[in-house]
């Protein structure tokens, strides 16, 4: 029982330890931002695909619920 109770409280102790620690910052976002901004041919074709993307997924969405509403 108290091997149990320390191994539970050891890992309590390590959770926040763990929890204090700073995340690394990957910075993809602002990679993809300013690439975007210094190519304009390059963000409208990331805008249509995008528009695509989101066209169909919400089509796909609507199929998805049309269907497990029928059977």
């Amino acid at each position: 029982m108290k091997k149990q109770l320390f191994l539970l409280l050891t890992n309590i102790l390590v959770y926040i330890i763990n929890a204090q620690v700073n995340l690394k910052y990957c910075g993809a976002d602002e990679m993809r931002i300013n690439t975007l901004k210094k190519n304009p041919k390059v963000a409208q074709a990331v805008i249509k695909r995008d528009i695509v993307l989101d066209t169909f997924t919400k089509q796909f969405v609507s199929d998805f619920y049309s269907k497990r509403h029928l059977q």
